[in-house]
């Protein structure tokens, strides 16, 4: 008798095994409902979070990822958030500044990481302007992550941060200091109310709200959340927990807080300022987005000039906004904001040259930062803030006359931001290798130019920031050269920037009038035999092309995304055994029946993110 084999699908298996994979789908997903946004109800803020879910007054938190940036260094106990999808999307180790998944899920991070242990990322990575456009697709797109400052803020020192934004968060100490403040973004992304989170998930504003509840519960009322009080440099650990969670809890699909929105119509800070020195990169504008705005005072300007514009805010619900500006740190009276139309979006705001002083709130902290908030309010809550800054180096002590003139710069032997990425690019100001810079004007008030103090030696340049090589009978410059600057060792050098034999090397200058030794102009004085038709630019100058990002920088290209989706793949089936394990085996046991035998089903790729 012939032994027919028998295939093992047949038409009777087939229906007992759908009955079987639909029987442990219902289980699963009856136990998945069941979970709860926190393991335990031992905390109030726990039981509470777990009393409005079983209320179904809580979204929870099963489309929320965590992501963990410093290969689980310090990293949260996924185990308590039974609904949080664990990390596996590939973890970098550095600051972050990539959007990750497709289409992009909600991600709150944090890499515990700084550099040699003792500097934050945020200060030395994360506020440049390539970097600050970055996090702020991230802060649009419902992706956050927490750093900690390490030595750039700590209480009783100097508070070395320099620019401010909400796009990723800081806070006070080293490894595992942020553990607590991601505890509670989950317990509040989870508070949120079913119809409400994912308005906030489908505008891109989920973070800024979560930005204003974490803000505005650290404060007893909305007149303190308009104070520096609620926007420190970074923040310690407030027991806010069951204030987020109720904040949360209480905003509804009709009263969702408005996003702030800032532009720049016109400015007085500039490019580098040649009555300074004249170094490549030093711009005084180091960076614009749309919900923060930072500026470094390098002028000899006692005022800097701002308008911005904060009519492009908005509210989901179309609500009518009402705008508000403060001042959230400076010394009193050196930051003052005009208003410029009646409803108060567009503002003027002068930034005074500040000297460091001690910070309002902080115990014997530091700062010469100065800031200014912005908020659009809607008749219920007020928004996350935006942030228009001015930073003053505190390695300059300055002295102004009673005219607002500066009369002299005393610098001292430090640098400024140069402790990890030790090039011009990054350092906010170098060490110089002279004392002092002391200054003199003319009748009208207007720059003269000033006098170079290094040791004993005294070198004079001219308004213009040249370095003066002869004066004519009336004490005024009269042949000058260029001179340039660059950064070695810490500190910053002069040199002329030609030999002195060379036709680019002296300017000469012509004057208009006696009387003062301004409104001059400049001719170019040519060696004997050479007139100005036959001479021309040399094929190589000094100027070099400003490095530019490459694409694969920010934009990941297809190759190396498919490349990643199968690792995720692979990682996402790993990790999704271990934690869901119901739904896992229910997709292979309802695939199998209808997978040809030579290919495996975990090689199918099925990634989350």
């Amino acid at each position: 008798m012939t032994n027919v084999s028998r295939p093992f699908f047949t038409r009777s298996r087939n229906i007992w095994l759908r009955l079987v994979c639909l029987s442990i789908f219902f289980v699963g997903t009856v136990t998945g409902l069941a979970q709860k946004p926190a393991r335990l109800s031992d905390t109030p803020e726990t039981a509470l979070l777990n009393s409005l879910w079983d209320q179904s007054l809580a979204a929870g938190n099963f489309d929320d990822w965590y992501r963990n940036c410093d290969s689980w260094h310090s990293a949260i106990r996924t185990n308590d958030y039974p609904q949080l999808k664990p990390n596996v999307i590939i973890a970098g180790y550095s600051f972050q500044v990539m959007l990750y998944g497709y289409p992009p899920p909600t991600i709150i991070g944090n890499a515990s990481l700084g550099h040699g242990g003792m500097w934050g990322l945020t200060r030395h990575d994360g506020m440049t302007s390539i970097t600050a456009d970055s996090v702020y697709v991230q802060y649009r797109t419902n992706q956050h992550y927490f750093y900690p400052a390490a030595y750039c803020v700590r209480d009783n020192e100097r508070d070395m941060i320099f620019a401010m934004y909400p796009y990723a968060s800081q806070t006070i100490g080293k490894s595992g200091s942020e553990k607590d403040e991601l505890r509670k973004f989950f317990h509040t992304l989870a508070a949120f109310k079913p119809a409400v989170k994912p308005i906030l998930v489908d505008n891109n504003i989920l973070i800024p709200t979560l930005q204003m509840v974490w803000r505005r519960t650290r404060v007893a009322d909305d007149a303190a959340y308009l104070t520096g009080e609620a926007h420190p440099s970074a923040f310690d650990d407030n027991p806010n927990n069951v204030a987020m969670i109720q904040l949360a809890n209480a905003i509804n699909t009709d009263d969702i807080p408005p996003m702030i929105q800032l532009s720049v119509v016109r400015e007085d800070f500039g490019v580098a300022h040649p009555t300074r020195f004249n170094e490549p990169n030093r711009t005084e504008r180091r960076f614009t987005t749309p919900a923060a705005i930072a500026r470094i005072h390098y002028g000899i300007e006692h005022t800097k000039r701002i308008v911005v514009d904060a009519s492009g805010s908005f509210d989901v619900n179309g609500r009518p906004l009402t705008w508000h500006f403060v001042p959230l740190r400076g010394a009193p009276g050196s930051v003052r904001i005009n208003p410029l139309n009646t409803e108060g979006s567009l503002v003027e705001i002068e930034f005074d040259h500040q000297a460091e002083r001690l910070v309002d709130w902080v115990e014997g902290q530091t700062s010469s930062l100065a800031i200014v908030g912005a908020f659009a309010h809607n008749g219920v809550y007020y928004s996350a803030p935006g942030f228009i800054t001015s930073y003053s180096p505190w390695n300059e002590t300055r002295v102004y006359d009673s005219n607002k003139l500066l009369q002299e710069i005393t610098y001292r032997s430090s640098s400024i931001n140069y402790e990890v990425h030790q090039s011009i690019n990054s350092t906010i100001s170098g060490a110089k290798t002279w004392n002092k810079d002391i200054y003199s004007h003319d009748l009208n008030n207007r720059l003269f130019g000033w006098t170079r103090v290094a040791g004993n030696q005294h070198t004079r340049y001219s308004a213009e920031g040249l370095l003066i090589h002869e004066h004519d009978e009336y004490g005024r410059p009269s042949v000058v050269g260029e001179v340039s600057y660059r950064v070695t060792d810490k500190k910053t050098y002069v040199s002329p920037r030609y030999e002195e034999d060379d036709w680019r090397g002296q300017l000469a200058y012509g004057y208009s009038s006696l009387a003062t030794g301004t409104g001059q102009t400049l001719t170019r004085s040519f060696s004997s035999g050479i007139t100005a038709e036959e001479v021309s630019p040399p094929a190589s100058g000094s100027l070099t092309k400003p490095t530019t990002i490459p694409q694969s920088a920010t934009v990941m290209s297809t190759s190396r995304r498919q490349a990643l989706q199968g690792l995720m793949s692979f990682r996402s089936w790993h990790r999704t055994l271990q934690h869901r394990p119901v739904p896992c085996i229910v997709y292979v046991l309802w695939s199998v029946r209808r997978t040809p035998r030579h290919r495996h089903p975990c090689r199918m790729s099925k990634s989350p993110a």
